[in-house]
């Protein structure tokens, strides 16, 4: 028992929290706690008002100790008791459930089952009714769900001009009241919206693991703002970094579409005349951006890869067809055979006369071994 208790005495200081035997409190709701996770045999925890936070763990001999009450919000904090978040404090009773009973439970299990009847949560047709009359009393409108869709719209198509033009303060104070305190209002509203673009921006095309980076950063500077407007300036920062991100994705894509949509037409027209003006007029992009990006993509030029592709025809025409060399440098669109001997040459090293009839001979030789295999 004397190692439990000085393990116990550890935990409360590491964690600041007051940490007890329930027989040493006399708070009602304290007690009730305690008689609750003696009767559940599990870690359990309460919020009061929103933010007053008490925990309770029993032992496997009966004993329930209490952690608590602590305050979640600094502002409401007219008890002076304790500052913590909820995350730590979850990780404060997860640690004295095991020092006590030797189980580990995670903070998520206590989250599910350790904060007991969800009943007064729930949403009745009352708390409905009394929301909808505040709102018409006060004449507060609700952001509209078109307006909502044309702002995420703005940041999956990467449309940041559009984004900016759909953002304004008022917007803010329109999309609801979620909390009494203006500035919590702001902040749980401007979460909501980055948790909300950071789907849009993966819809565009961003990689999950950096749209999830971006949200967490953007969370966290969330948490040190101060006013309404720093609020406002953090989201319109954030909502305009995910359209940006997107805008730049897609400049990638399209650069790259533009690569394989230039290959992609010269390969089925090798027979034809091919200009760098007429793929790029039929592409529909600027002559000399196709042929940077072209060059930065291949590491050849586009009528380097033309030649490339001509000869590659080239050998394969020799290699399968009854056509003369003439016909096929015609076909393949060379000024002259003189000329496409020329340009074979360098590529194959060899004529394209020499080419035929080496590949010819490797024919007949292949020929001859498969019909001694078979004899």
């Amino acid at each position: 028992m004397d190692n439990i208790l000085f393990a116990i005495d550890r935990l409360r200081r590491l964690s600041r929290l007051p940490i007890g035997l329930a027989d040493d409190l006399t708070s009602p709701q304290q007690r009730m706690l305690a008689e609750r996770a003696a009767r559940e045999q599990f870690p359990v925890f309460e919020i009061r008002n929103g933010t007053s936070i008490s925990g309770a763990c029993t032992d496997q001999g009966g004993q329930t100790f209490l952690i608590g009450p602590a305050e979640l919000d600094p502002e409401m904090n007219q008890q002076h008791h304790p500052l913590t978040t909820l995350p730590d404090f979850l990780t404060t009773l997860a640690l004295l459930n095991q020092i006590l009973n030797g189980q580990m439970v995670t903070e998520e299990h206590l989250m599910r089952q350790g904060a007991g009847d969800s009943t007064s949560a729930q949403i009745d047709t009352s708390d409905l009714l009394t929301y909808r009359l505040d709102q018409n009393e006060h004449e507060i409108s609700h952001l509209s769900y078109s307006q909502e869709k044309q702002l995420i719209n703005a940041i999956r198509d990467g449309n940041v001009q559009g984004m900016l033009g759909s953002l304004d303060l008022s917007l803010i104070s329109r999309a609801g009241r979620v909390a009494r305190k203006q500035i919590k209002n702001y902040e749980y509203l401007a979460c909501s919206a980055i948790t909300l673009a950071t789907r849009a921006a993966m819809d565009g095309g961003i990689e999950p693991q950096m749209a999830y980076a971006m949200s967490d950063l953007y969370l966290q500077k969330l948490e040190n703002c101060d006013s309404e407007n720093a609020i406002f300036a953090l989201l319109q920062t954030a909502l305009r970094s995910f359209a940006e991100a997107v805008a730049r994705q897609r400049q990638v894509r399209n650069r790259a579409s533009y690569i394989e949509a230039c290959k992609s037409y010269i390969e089925s027209h090798l027979n034809k005349p091919l200009r760098l003006d007429d793929i790029a007029a039929v592409l529909d992009i600027n002559r000399s951006y196709l042929s940077r990006r072209f060059s930065a993509s291949e590491g050849i030029g586009v009528q380097e890869y033309i030649r490339r592709k001509r000869i590659e025809t080239a050998c394969g025409l020799l290699r399968h067809s009854g056509r003369s060399i003439a016909e096929i440098a015609s076909y393949l669109c060379f000024p002259t055979q003189s000329y496409f001997g020329q340009v074979f040459r360098h590529y194959m090293g060899m004529t394209p006369q020499k080419y035929r009839l080496a590949r010819q001979t490797e024919v007949t030789e292949s020929t001859k071994r498969q019909q001694k295999r078979y004899k």
